[in-house]
C-alpha cells in the first residue's frame, strides 16, 4: 500500500531551441508491504526517489535518427534489511495460507541511499511507401506503409545497493546492472481522414516486434544471447468486422 504518495513529473522538454532534452520524476512514498492473512504490514519504509535524464536528438543525412542520453537516480530509504531481505511474494497462486516472510522483525538499517546511473543510445530510421487505395465504407483514402527499424542500447551501472539489500515494493527497488540492446522493427499502416475540416494521418494498424540482445549473455542472461521477444499489435483493422 502507498499512504501517502506525492509525485512531481517533468515531461520531456527541450532547452530553448536546442536539441537537448530533459525529463525527470521526483516522488515521496510511504510504503507498507501487506501479505494475505495479516492485519498489519510485514514491513514499512519511507522512500524518496528522484530521477533525471538528459538526451540529445539529432537527425543525420535526413533519415538517420540518433538520440544519446544519460540518466541519474538517487533513492532514499528510511528502512532497509540488514541481513536477509524480505522477498517479494510470488505471483503464482499457492494452496493454503500465504507463508510469512522470513524474520519480518529482523535487524534493520536506517536512512540508506542508493545511487544508480546509466545511459544509452537510440538509433532509428523510417522507410515508407504510399499506395492508391479508396474505400468510402472503411473511410480509407490512400494507404501509407511505414517501416521503422530501431536499435536501443541500454546501460545501467551496478548500483551501490543491490535489490537484495532493499525491501521490495515496486520496480524501482529492483534496479540492477543492465547492458543490452533492444533490436526491433515497427510497422504502421495509415490513411488520410478528415475531421472538422482538417486532414489527419490515421493509424489503421500498429505492429511492433522487439527482442533484447545481451552484451554479456553468460553474465546477464544464462548464456543466451537473445532474451524473450515481444510482439504487440493494435489498431482499427484488428477490430473491423467483415461486411
Amino acid at each position: 500500500e502507498k499512504l501517502p504518495e506525492l509525485k512531481f513529473q517533468a515531461k520531456q522538454f527541450n532547452f530553448g531551441e536546442s536539441n537537448f532534452y530533459y525529463d525527470g520524476t521526483t516522488a515521496y512514498t510511504r510504503f507498507g508491504r501487506l501479505y494475505p492473512d495479516q492485519e498489519s504490514a510485514a514491513y514499512k519504509a519511507d522512500r524518496f526517489d528522484t530521477f533525471h535524464q538528459l538526451s540529445y536528438s539529432e537527425k543525420y543525412f535526413g533519415w538517420l535518427s540518433l538520440i544519446p542520453y544519460g540518466n541519474f537516480r538517487e533513492t532514499f530509504y528510511s528502512r532497509a534489511p540488514e541481513d536477509t531481505p524480505i522477498p517479494t511474494p510470488s505471483p503464482e497462486p499457492t494452496a493454503g495460507p500465504t507463508p510469512l516472510p522470513p524474520n519480518p522483525e529482523g535487524p534493520e538499517r536506517s536512512n540508506v541511499w542508493r545511487t544508480v546511473w546509466g545511459g544509452g543510445l537510440k538509433v532509428s530510421t523510417s522507410i515508407y511507401g504510399v499506395f492508391p487505395a479508396e474505400n468510402d465504407i472503411l473511410d480509407i483514402h490512400r494507404l501509407r506503409h511505414v517501416i521503422q527499424p530501431f536499435a536501443n542500447y541500454v546501460y545501467t551501472a551496478e548500483p551501490n545497493l543491490l535489490p537484495g539489500d532493499l525491501y521490495q515494493f515496486d520496480s524501482i527497488d529492483d534496479l540492477d546492472r543492465q547492458d543490452y540492446t533492444v533490436l526491433g522493427i515497427r510497422n504502421l499502416l495509415q490513411t488520410k481522414r478528415v475531421r472538422n475540416d482538417k486532414q489527419y494521418n490515421w493509424t489503421l494498424l500498429d505492429f511492433l516486434v522487439k527482442s533484447p540482445l545481451y552484451t554479456n549473455p553468460s553474465r546477464d542472461n544464462y548464456g543466451e544471447a537473445f532474451g524473450d521477444g515481444v510482439g504487440l499489435a493494435h489498431g482499427e483493422l484488428l477490430s473491423m468486422k467483415a461486411p
